[in-house]
């Protein structure tokens, strides 16, 4: 079976994958249960440096999942009203491998202050709560779909382009 042929990254491009993880606040997330069953679900982000965070509690099956095992799937992909074509939809999609951070952690209170910015008191109350785990969630690879015919790879250095582009526009 022949390899596709995938177009090259252009500036434009970088920026409209960029513009699409910055757009969003949640996204889709799928890890493996204690059986290898496969489990999709969803949860609130932020991005910082070369990673996602996800604060989630500790009844989520997601969570176990990612205690147990540490490699998941993202997806985060443009709303259905927003997408010109709905078998279309702009997406990045990433393979991750999940760290735990621990509340004990020197980075745990500034990533969560960055949640509190992004989300608002909502986080003063779950910071509160003990169930609730914090995650950083690094790419290994992954691909951005941008329309028909326009799917890029994500290696390493296509994804520290990405996310210096990401980071510049956020600070």
């Amino acid at each position: 079976m022949p390899q596709p042929k995938f177009p090259k990254w252009s500036k434009t491009t970088y920026q409209s994958c960029a513009a699409l993880i910055q757009s969003q606040q949640s996204l889709l997330l799928s890890t493996l249960g204690e059986l290898q069953t496969p489990n999709a679900s969803y949860a609130p982000f932020i991005q910082y440096q070369e990673a996602f965070y996800i604060f989630v509690s500790g009844l989520a099956e997601h969570t176990q999942n990612l205690l147990n095992h540490p490699q998941a799937s993202l997806l985060i992909m443009e709303g259905e009203k927003e997408a010109g074509n709905i078998f279309a939809r702009q997406r990045i999609q990433l393979q991750v491998n999940a760290f735990f951070i621990s509340r004990e952690d020197a980075h745990w209170e500034s990533r969560l202050e960055a949640f509190e910015s992004k989300f608002g008191d909502l986080i003063l109350t779950l910071k509160a709560l003990p169930d609730f785990h914090l995650f950083q969630l690094s790419p290994i690879s992954g691909r951005y779909i941008k329309g028909f015919g326009q799917a890029y790879p994500l290696a390493s250095n296509e994804l520290k382009t990405l996310f210096s582009l990401v980071n510049q526009s956020v600070n």
